[in-house]
């Protein structure tokens, strides 16, 4: 019986799918885990914290111009070097 579960476990971990299978249900697990912590936690104790940042809809805008812009910058460079 020992031996018949050991040879299972490990064609369970040689498996194709083994892993992303794992990954797929952290990441639905962290959703659930984070939207609850989202409806829990107020925006008093947010502002009260200093690590965590809250800059509202005007500063999100911003840090995604800039995600954005960097990407095209990265894409240019990538597409230039490649013609080259």
């Amino acid at each position: 019986m020992k031996t018949f579960i050991i040879a299972w476990l490990e064609r369970l971990r040689t498996s194709y799918w083994f892993v992303p299978s794992i990954l797929a249900i952290g990441a639905v697990t962290l959703s659930f885990v984070t939207v609850h912590v989202d409806t829990t936690v107020n925006a008093k104790w947010v502002r009260a914290t200093g690590w965590i940042w809250a800059g509202g809809p005007e500063g999100a805008r911003t840090v995604l111009a800039t995600i954005a812009g960097s990407t095209i910058t990265v894409a240019g460079v990538v597409f230039s070097i490649t013609i080259v």
